[in-house]
């Protein structure tokens, strides 16, 4: 690449695997002041084109040289905020050389790999084949990584508050080791789990493939663990001050177990009810199925009935403090009144929006597009 030639390609006065950058000869193809496929770039003509001095010539802000043809390569060059300079062909490469700020160099063609050089704040090298690998190499606070084919994994080495590493493929798993705040790690693959271990204060443990389950671990003030598949069921086990039990599957139900102060016990099916037995203070029974209703009986403080099918809606009647009456249904709207200081109405459909209406104090008005209904 600096003063000799390799497969008769001269890059910088040298060669490049068959690329011929500067002043000498690509594959028959000169890019600086020479030759490239019969193509002049620089004070030249390419295919009739005059980049430099001729034909074409870009702005400071958007310059691109282009040289390119069946068996021939690609160059630009834009400006220092954008600089970049592309050689390839069916059987070569892609160089790319950017401004300080997002210089990236890319070598890559069918039985090859892509390289990539970025400035220290978003440094990334890559390289890739069918058959080979992807590595990343990025700044301090940035650097990935990566190496992966099909057979292979994918490995990120981040900075030491982002620090991943994953290992995959097809038939193996995915690792990742993070920061002490955000440390995860992963194995997984289509006939196995994935495994979590995260910081004290985000530990999280999972182990799931189609036919197992999921189990979470976290720390003492959000622990929860799941046990999960299509056939099972999902299991949650939370610290004293919200602890949670879930036991679900497709024909199966849900129940939740909660601290004195929250507690829920769910039992749900697609053909069955859901009920929910809570505190003193925060009672509340609810009896529902596809074709049915549901009801709940609160504390004398936030009593509320429920009255709802899916072509029916929802009725509410509180304590004088927070009474609430809705009526909702799937191509419907709902409506809520609730005591003069927390006034709020909703219009929504499937394919509408939803505006609200609240006090003179804190009157809220929103409106939605059709996939993101409020």
């Amino acid at each position: 690449m600096h003063s000799s030639c390799t497969c008769g390609v001269r890059v910088f006065s040298s060669c490049m695997s068959g690329v011929s950058v500067i002043s000498s000869c690509m594959c028959g193809v000169s890019m600086f002041s020479s030759c490239m496929c019969g193509f002049n770039m620089f004070s030249s003509c390419m295919c009739g084109v005059s980049v430099f001095s001729s034909c074409m010539s870009c702005s400071p802000h958007a310059c691109v040289e282009l040289a390119c043809s069946p068996h021939a390569c690609v160059e630009l060059a834009c400006s220092p905020h954008a600089c970049v300079e592309l050689a390839c062909s069916p059987h070569a490469c892609v160089e790319l050389a950017c401004s300080p700020h997002a210089c990236v160099e890319l070598a890559c063609s069918p039985h090859a790999c892509v390289e990539l050089a970025c400035s220290p704040h978003a440094c990334v090298e890559l390289a890739c084949s069918p058959h080979a690998c992807v590595e990343l190499a990025c700044s301090p606070h940035a650097c990935v990584e990566l190496a992966c084919s099909p057979h292979a994994c994918v490995e990120l080495a981040c900075s030491p508050h982002a620090c991943v590493e994953l290992a995959c493929s097809p038939h193996a798993c995915v690792e990742l080791a993070c920061s002490p705040h955000a440390c995860v790690e992963l194995a997984c693959s289509p006939h196995a789990c994935v495994e979590l271990a995260c910081s004290p204060h985000a530990c999280v443990e999972l182990a799931c493939s189609p036919h197992a389950c999921v189990e979470l671990a976290c720390s003492p003030h959000a622990c929860v663990e799941l046990a999960c598949s299509p056939h099972a069921c999902v299991e949650l086990a939370c610290s004293p001050h919200a602890c949670v039990e879930l036991a679900c599957s497709p024909h199966a139900c849900v129940e939740l177990a909660c601290s004195p102060h929250a507690c829920v016990e769910l039992a749900c099916s697609p053909h069955a009810c859901v009920e929910l037995a809570c505190s003193p203070h925060a009672c509340v029974e609810l009896a529902c199925s596809p074709h049915a209703c549901v009801e709940l009986a609160c504390s004398p403080h936030a009593c509320v009935e429920l009255a709802c099918s899916p072509h029916a809606c929802v009725e509410l009647a509180c304590s004088p403090h927070a009474c609430v009456e809705l009526a909702c249904s799937p191509h419907a709207c709902v409506e809520l009144a609730c005591s003069p200081h927390a006034w709020v109405e909703l219009a929504c459909s499937p394919h509408a929006c939803v505006e609200l209406a609240c006090s003179p104090d804190a009157c809220v008005e929103l409106a939605c597009s059709p996939h993101a209904c409020v």
